[in-house]
């Protein structure tokens, strides 16, 4: 394991060592600011947007289906909160052409646009700017099983060529590639 040693933002401290397997770290900031687990930290005026209401595709993992109306736990980066299925406009077909309007539910392997509404704001960019930070599950909050995968933004316009939220970008850059 290679092993740095940077120094230390104290003026007068010791250098430390830091393992890169480490999983904490201080970070020390010039103003005083409460941090907890799971907030974001970026520059002054490049935070996304906070909201409460996410549109997304969503891909459909567990065997019971969601409905409109359905308590979940939304897991963003390391952050958990609670959140109510609004609305689910749309379910994708087998074609390219085929998307349902309204069904009542999502199924296990359905691919389909969801409005959810979250008890928290949260840091959400779209899907396609950003996959670590437009990326969520949805998890059953009786039980702890994992419901969907989601992508955030709007969801896929099929045969129009359209970009979506199923569109990334290339994230070697984003992932130190």
């Amino acid at each position: 394991m290679p092993i740095t040693t940077p120094t230390n933002p104290l003026a007068d401290g010791p250098r430390l060592p830091t393992d890169t397997t480490l999983l904490r770290f201080a970070l020390l900031l010039a103003d005083s600011v409460t941090v907890a687990r799971g907030d974001l930290i970026v520059a002054a005026g490049q935070a996304p947007p906070l909201t409460r209401t996410v549109e997304a595709t969503v891909c459909r993992l567990h065997e019971r289906p969601l409905r409109r109306g359905d308590p979940v736990l939304l897991k963003h980066t390391t952050r958990t909160v609670r959140a109510l299925v609004v609305d689910v406009p749309s379910r994708l077909g087998p074609g390219p052409l085929d998307e349902e309007p309204a069904p009542d539910r999502l199924a296990v392997d359905d691919i389909g646009s969801m409005v959810l509404s979250t008890a928290e704001p949260l840091t959400l960019d779209a899907y396609r700017n950003s996959r670590r930070t437009g990326s969520f599950l949805l998890i059953d909050p009786g039980d702890g099983s994992t419901l969907a995968a989601g992508m955030a933004g709007p969801g896929p316009v099929p045969g129009t060529g359209a970009p979506s939220a199923l569109t990334a970008p290339d994230d070697q850059e984003e992932e130190g590639q």
